[in-house]
């Protein structure tokens, strides 16, 4: 298995080769930082009021209170880049970035959405707006739409692949000395299906309303996959095709 953006004691092999430093949380944090200021400053412009609430950054900044016992309105954003800036330092890569890698990671963001679009095109009787993580019909513009895809790929991706599977793999291999390869995988299956549950309503979970087992599959799917991307490719080729995905989804298929 490749070196990883999970937590691990081993300075990564080849740092100057390019499948590497795709690792890097440095790399990561500058390609994340434009899309940050994007989604952040784009709140502001279009009014939060109008916005759809963003339910993995709403839960990220109540679980930021309930550590730090206070809250601010960027305090997420603030997490992410403090969690990469320390990841950056105890893994001791080089602080340094090469344009050229964040060009790569842009279009390896694109070309790993692919695969998604591949299987929801194959199975053409998928409504792709119910695989949205919300209700898209709530959000009236297309900026608005932009935004959300480009949130949700970051914050979601934060929680579930950054910090599910990094912890895991910390708490079970670290402390446990379990093996790394069979602990990343099982947390990355177990991830998925976490993020899946996630996009159902509370009238599905409680069997209110009808199970939505399709898309429920195809959530799990995409986030085993999304999972396999982060952890052979990087935190922010994950998060670039997360993001992707969705734009897709909210602008073309919605």
């Amino acid at each position: 298995m490749p070196e990883t953006d999970y937590p691990d004691d081993r300075p990564p092999r080849n740092r100057n080769d390019y499948l590497q430093q795709t690792h890097w949380p440095l790399n990561g944090l500058v390609f994340l930082l434009p899309l940050l200021v994007f989604y952040h400053v784009g709140l502001l412009w279009c009014g939060q009021q109008a916005m759809y609430t963003l339910l993995a950054e709403t839960h990220l900044s109540w679980l930021l209170q309930f550590f730090i016992g206070t809250t601010t309105p960027y305090l997420p954003a603030a997490a992410v880049v403090a969690v990469l800036l320390v990841q950056h330092a105890a893994r001791k890569d080089p602080w340094r970035f090469r344009p050229g890698v964040l060009i790569g990671m842009v279009g390896e963001s694109a070309v790993w959405m692919m695969p998604l679009l591949a299987l929801a095109l194959l199975v053409n009787k998928m409504d792709l707006a119910a695989l949205a993580a919300p209700d898209v019909s709530v959000v009236g513009t297309s900026m608005q739409r932009v935004l959300l895809a480009v949130g949700a790929g970051i914050y979601e991706e934060f929680i579930f692949r950054l910090l599910f599977i990094g912890l895991a793999v910390l708490l079970l291999v670290n402390i446990f000395n379990l093996r790394k390869e069979p602990v990343a995988l099982a947390a990355v299956v177990v991830s998925g299906v976490c993020f899946s549950l996630y996009h159902c309503s509370a009238g599905q979970l409680s069997n209110e309303l009808p199970f939505p087992w399709f898309e429920f599959v195809f959530r799990a799917g995409a986030g085993v996959y999304l999972g396999l991307v982060y952890l052979y490719r990087g935190f922010a080729i994950a998060v670039g095709a997360h993001a992707a995905w969705d734009i897709y989804v909210f602008l073309f298929a919605a």
